[in-house]
């Protein structure tokens, strides 16, 4: 997962700083006021061509989960992760789910709770247009409340994750593997 993370960041490096097309053509989108249009959706894409190019993994987008989830609505339903690599026997080995901005904490812990419940070793990548450290601050005190909110997935949890955010403007990338131990006072 790190050298495919850094794959794909050195791509949207290159893609945003120097307006060149990544190394599979893709390129940001301009919007009318000629601003560049920055998604979670350029982000997949990188990690779908790295994903082919390399052919060490099965992979899909848009996966449904196994377990059911009810965030809306009054029926529990499959979920969706964005990407999932699975190993030669299709069984999933990891879950990559993709944000961008600074998003609510119900966005990061629905996600959140995806990936601890299913099981599945995984990775969160987060893309920013600009961050300081009050951004990074901030989107950590979300991402610390999500969990706070999450007690029964992460006693259930044994697997490790890696969080990263990649930061457009500076082509800085942040990122740590975290092991779930059991509770969110612990971790």
């Amino acid at each position: 997962l790190q050298d495919l993370m850094s794959k794909v960041c050195t791509d949207l490096a290159r893609t945003y700083e120097w307006e060149q097309p990544s190394e599979h053509g893709l390129i940001f989108p301009r919007k009318r006021d000629g601003s560049v249009r920055i998604s979670e959706q350029e982000t997949k894409l990188l990690f779908v061509q790295h994903l082919a190019v390399d052919g060490r993994f099965l992979f899909s987008v848009e996966t449904p989960t196994m377990e059911t989830y009810q965030q809306k609505g009054s029926t529990p339903m499959s979920g969706r992760v964005d990407l999932t690599l699975f190993g030669p026997d299709r069984k999933p080995v990891a879950h990559i789910e993709l944000k961008a901005h600074n998003c609510t904490v119900e966005a990061v812990r629905k996600d959140l709770e995806k990936l601890l419940r299913e099981k599945t070793a995984g990775m969160w990548f987060h893309t920013l247009h600009r961050a300081n450290r009050r951004t990074l601050a901030t989107l950590s005190r979300k991402f610390d409340c999500a969990f706070s909110l999450l007690p029964e997935c992460l006693r259930a949890c044994d697997q490790s994750y890696l969080i990263a955010f990649f930061v457009l403007e500076d082509a800085v990338l942040k990122w740590q593997w975290l092991r779930f131990v059991g509770d969110h006072i612990r971790n």
